[in-house]
C-alpha cells in the first residue's frame, strides 16, 4: 500500500470522521469537518494509506495568522515521522500564503505533541485554564513567529 498525501476535500469527510473517532477521545463532528473543508480560509491535509486515513490536520488563516486547529496520527502509526511531516506541510503551506506566525493549543499532558511542536520552532507563551471540556485540562498556547 502506498502513501498518498494531499489536500483534504469534501469527498474525504466520511473517512476523516472515522479517523477522528479512532484517533481522538472527542472527535470533531461531520458538520465541523465539512465546515472546515469548505472554508476558503482553512487548509487541511490528509494522509491515506490505501483506503485508510492515517493522519489529518490543518489550520485556519485568521487575519493573516495561522491557527492550527487539529492534528492527529492514527495510534498504530505514531512515532514513524508522520506527525512531523504533517506539521511541516502545514507550516510550508502557511509560508506560501504569506502567513508569518502560527499558534495552536495543546493539552498540558500531551508531552509527545509538545515535543513535536517545540522541535518545529513553536514555543509555549501561555495557558488556557480549563480549556478542554471533557476533563477541564489546561491547554498550553504555543506560537511560532518566524514562519
Amino acid at each position: 500500500m502506498g502513501l498518498e498525501i494531499r489536500e483534504a476535500v469534501i469527498t474525504d469527510v466520511e473517512d476523516i470522521i472515522e479517523f477522528e473517532k479512532d484517533c481522538f477521545e472527542h472527535p470533531w463532528g461531520e458538520q465541523s469537518i465539512f465546515g472546515e473543508l469548505i472554508n476558503n480560509k482553512s487548509f487541511y491535509i490528509v494522509f491515506y494509506e490505501g483506503e485508510d486515513v492515517i493522519a489529518f490536520g490543518g489550520y485556519q488563516d485568521i487575519v493573516g495568522q495561522g491557527h492550527i486547529t487539529t492534528m492527529g496520527v492514527r495510534e498504530d502509526k505514531r512515532g514513524l515521522g508522520y506527525g512531523k511531516k504533517l506539521l511541516s506541510l502545514i507550516v510550508e503551506h502557511a509560508f506560501r500564503k504569506d502567513i508569518k506566525e502560527m499558534t495552536l493549543e495543546v493539552r498540558e499532558s500531551n508531552i509527545t505533541a509538545i515535543n513535536l511542536y517545540e522541535s518545529m520552532g513553536f514555543k509555549i507563551y501561555g495557558k488556557r485554564k480549563n480549556y478542554y471540556a471533557d476533563n477541564h485540562e489546561d491547554a498550553y498556547i504555543m506560537w511560532r513567529f518566524d514562519i
